[in-house]
């Protein structure tokens, strides 16, 4: 064949390089680039002669690889190719603008690719910048070449320069015995080893907190971090004392590293190989493509001090090069999964061979030499053992965000400086975060700090405006309006009979009623007899209203819905809320006893949500709870007293702000007609009418408000609160864009915490992809914690956990979900945090963004869902043998605008077939 030296097959390796480039040659995959800049007297002549010399004896630098039309790719030697040799003259330029050029060439330099079909798949570009310096930049594919291979080639390169014949002697064997010889070891071993070595594994491994902005670009970029000389030294002291090689060290801190970042002790990552068969002779001076990339598996936690564990470490990387020649295709094929799923991130540890020239007698000198070497992975990390171990990242935007690369690196960085000096420390104690952001988790970016005195009860505060402004306006609702004096009046009645009926502190009130002024002094009521309150949402389904009623063990029942107490045998536990007027307030008795404040340690509500077990577990506030919630929010927000819209039925613990913080500043309490909340466009009426200052919705709902209202009729909001579920950047963007003038709030806390636990003020923000839920509240404290109950790193996913006077006693009469959820701070001995369930990062500010659940709790319209408690429900049922529930965005017909109250009943009467098809299609 013309031109042709030889022709054989390509290596497993080669054959992934291949598809990868063709896949994405646009974004230079597996381009790799040496520049490096000479000073003193360079004969460029010369050293073109050298490098063509070079590449003519050097079958790899001569090769093409063929694949169309061919039932096999082969890869080509041709016996002459000519050269691409370019010459650059830059020496007019500025300073500033070399840089500059320098920077634009490289990166358009390593776009342009290669046609692999075509030989040579190098070329080399020489810059002058001036009479003595120079800029070399030689790029090559790496499907020919490796890095090792890349050394070779410099050393012929500079020793023909020098006129050094003798590197002309070829080794005994070649690339091409290499592929026959490799080709023949296939071997069941292999198979056998990665079966077991990847079996189980969390594949692929995600790095949370890389996520990188759509449209991000998809051509590589590079950060890099040096260790200095002696810290360098120290960590080559700390291998050798131990009978470590650095390799191994390197390997255990990354490995340390992206359990931290990835949240889990399980890790899997992709490590190149030299694989040159020390069977082969003269393996080591053959010139191609020998190396490989290969999964390690490491487990990060367990009781191992580091150096036993780095020990294993070591053993396990050995096994590993006992099976470099495995194909990774194999290998993934093996473990089950795509090739793509078995790693992201891989570790280049070089080990090739030392440069063997030395230009000094020709008055020249290397300076700045760099390699940009682009793989197909998401991150790329390569060590450089020099005098001061180089840590390079080469990372794809697209796939990790260019700021998580730069704290990838840097913690890596940190993790290897710690490593000496934590010889005997248990591994699973190591890695980040470093000492420095440790004590800023557990410090300025865990808490705003205490209120600055004790919060005040509710009902005091309450007193206090009954004494100091007893005819301002406490509730407004389509019922007329009730002063403080009212409000007050109508609360001691209640009390009154309450009190008849034995209730005193310790004891439970159910409240079976909507909101409404009676619902509010059925509140009040119930705390100033020192009980505390179980709200009932009428709407619910009897059969789930009976189940609260003794789960709760309410001693009495206030009732202010008839028609649903119908429903229920009570029995003589009821006390029917009066008619809420100015009249009836006229003609309270003046002997009644005044409201107390009552024991300010005791329980104030108890609020049901989903439980998983299969019933609603029931939250216990206390009023301690509840007036450090009340107090910062008067800090947060300010005294002034506001005129607050409450939107949120009373069975949400939401309720629970609207009801007390206005009534705390003397504000106005405002309830509108629950029909009138069905509709966005009346109901924006009721804001201009009532002068609405503040109000508190779930973002969904909001977003319907200022989609179908005029914006004219909400022009008296100071302050718009969205909560209790994930608010989407739309809804700020549709915000600012109607109502610029307004703050906006997006509030964070389960119930376990009293109503909220973060909070953070938005702007407009249309490029963000997640809305903030902010930093903790004042006196709250936040954890981000991973599986292993460690402090997670800034930027890196993790549990959110909650400390502070806001977290709640517990659930009522449910030990061991209390003692699952509510734990010991392992930071702050002597407080408790409450496990949320929910994963959040936070980034450098201490700003918390909501990612999602850790287990499969659904928030629908504001609504807390357990999928196991309607699983639980429906297999209960004779005719069902199990069940599932599962989230779906699509809506069915006969679901579409069905509340949850409405389905819930549905589920109670209709044929268990149906239910479960409106369960799967709403839910």
């Amino acid at each position: 064949m013309h031109n042709v030296s030889s022709i054989y097959p390509l290596t497993p390796v080669q054959g992934g390089m291949l598809f990868h480039s063709l896949g994405a040659a646009e974004e230079g995959a597996y381009v790799v680039q040496y520049s490096s800049e000479l000073t003193g007297p360079v004969d460029t002549p010369r050293l073109r002669a050298a490098w063509e010399a070079t590449v003519a004896a050097n079958a790899a630098l001569r090769t093409a690889f063929l694949f169309e039309g061919l039932d096999e790719p082969m890869q080509v030697v041709r016996e002459r190719v000519e050269l691409p040799w370019y010459e650059y003259d830059w020496s007019n330029a500025a300073d500033a603008t070399v840089t500059s050029k320098m920077r634009e060439f490289l990166t358009e330099d390593r776009r342009r690719g290669f046609d692999l079909a075509h030989a040579p798949l190098t070329r080399l570009a020489c810059i002058r910048l001036s009479s003595r310096r120079h800029h070399l930049i030689w790029t090559y594919h790496h499907i020919a070449v490796d890095g090792w291979s890349s050394v070779l080639l410099l050393n012929e390169v500079w020793q023909r320069y020098l006129t050094r014949p003798q590197i002309n002697l070829p080794p005994t064997t070649s690339f091409g015995d290499f592929v026959s010889w490799s080709r023949s070891q296939a071997s069941t071993a292999d198979e056998q080893f990665w079966k077991s070595r990847l079996a189980g594994a969390p594949l692929p491994l995600t790095l949370g907190f890389a996520r990188p902005r759509a449209g991000a670009s998809r051509i590589h970029e590079r950060e890099r971090v040096s260790l200095t000389p002696d810290e360098t030294q120290r960590l080559r002291d700390f291998a050798s004392i131990n009978r470590l090689t650095l390799s191994t060290v390197v390997h255990g801190a990354w490995a340390l590293t992206l359990s931290r970042c990835a949240s889990t002790p399980d890790v899997v990552y992709g490590a190149t190989v030299a694989g040159r068969p020390p069977a082969m002779p003269d393996v080591d001076r053959i010139v191609g493509a020998f190396i490989n990339t290969l999964p390690v598996r490491v487990q990060t936690d367990g009781d191992l001090s580091l150096v036993d564990w780095l020990a294993a470490l070591q053993n396990e990387l050995l096994e590993v090069r006992d099976h470099e020649l495995s194909s990774l295709r194999d290998v993934a094929r093996w473990a089950g999964v795509p090739a793509a799923d078995l790693f992201d991130t891989i570790l280049v540890f070089e080990n090739a061979p030392h440069a063997e020239w030395d230009l000094g007698d020709e008055g020249i000198q290397l300076r700045h030499e760099e390699y940009f070497d682009q793989s197909n992975y998401g991150f790329a990390l390569l060590a450089h053992p020099r005098d001061a171990l180089d840590l390079h990242g080469v990372f794809r935007p697209d796939r990790v965000a260019p700021a998580a690369a730069h704290r990838l690196l840097n913690l890596m960085a940190a993790t290897l400086r710690s490593l000496p000096v934590h010889t005997h420390t248990p591994v699973a104690h190591l890695g980040p975060p470093m000492p420095q952001e440790r004590d800023a988790l557990l410090g300025p970016l865990a808490s705003e700090g205490a209120p600055a005195s004790a919060p005040i009860d509710v009902l005091e505060l309450f007193l206090t405006h009954v004494t100091a402004t007893p005819d301002a306006p406490a509730i407004v609702s389509d019922t007329g309006t009730l002063t403080y004096r009212d409000l007050q009046s109508h609360a001691r009645l209640l009390a009154a009979a309450l009190r008849e009926r034995g209730v005193g502190p310790g004891d439970r009130v159910a409240i079976l009623a909507r909101k409404s002024g009676g619902f509010v002094a059925a509140v009040l009521a119930t705390l100033s007899c020192g009980a505390s309150y179980v709200p009932l949402d009428p709407d619910y389904p009897s059969a789930r209203i009976a189940q609260m009623l003794q789960l709760s063990g309410a001693s009495i029942i206030m009732v202010g819905d008839a028609r649903a107490a119908s429903d229920l045998e009570l029995g003589s536990r009821v006390i029917p809320l009066i008619t809420m007027s100015t009249e009836v307030a006229a003609t309270a008795p003046a002997s009644l006893p005044g409201l107390a404040a009552g024991p300010t340690d005791g329980e104030a509500y108890v609020i049901f949500t989903s439980g998983s077990t299969g019933i609603p577990k029931g939250v216990s506030v206390s009023r301690t709870n509840l007036a450090a919630s009340n107090a910062a929010r008067s800090l947060v927000y300010g005294t002034e007293p506001p005129r607050f819209l409450l939107l949120s039925p009373v069975g949400f613990d939401s309720s629970v702000a609207g009801l007390f913080w206005p009534l705390s500043l003397g504000g106005t309490l405002i309830i509108a007609d629950p029909e009138l909340e069905k509709s966005p466009h009346e109901l924006a009426r009721l804001f201009r009418q009532s002068d609405v200052s503040i109000t508190l919705c779930v973002p969904s709902f909001y977003r319907l408000l200022l989609e179908q209202s005029d914006t004219n009729d909400l022009h008296s909001l100071t302050t718009v609160i969205v909560a209790g579920e994930a608010c989407p950047p739309e809804v700020v963007q549709l915000h600012f864009a109607r109502l610029p003038h307004s703050a906006l709030i997006n509030e964070y806390g389960p119930t376990e915490c009293t109503v909220w636990s973060t909070y953070a003020r938005l702007g407009p923000s249309p490029d963000s992809r997640e809305v903030p839920i902010g930093r903790p509240i004042p006196g709250a404290i936040v954890r981000v914690l991973d599986a292993a109950g460690r402090l997670a790193p800034i930027g890196v996913a993790g549990e959110l956990c909650i400390g502070g006077p806001g977290v709640a006693r517990g659930y009522v009469d449910l030990p061991a979900e209390t003692a699952l959820r509510f734990i010991d701070d392992p930071f702050a001995p002597g407080t408790r945090l409450y496990r949320t369930g929910d994963l959040v990062r936070m980034d450098t500010n201490g700003v918390l963004a909501f990612l999602g659940r850790n287990d499969a709790q659904l928030k629908i319209r504001g609504f807390r869902i357990e999928p196991h408690e309607i699983e639980t429900a429906l297999r209960g049922h004779a005719d069902i043998a199990d069940a599932v529930v599962v989230a779906r965005a699509l809506g069915a017909p006969e679901t579409e605008g069905v509340s949850v109250h409405e389905l819930m009943k549905r589920l109670e009467t209709m044929d268990p077939a149906v239910a479960l098809e409106i369960v799967e299609a709403a839910v």
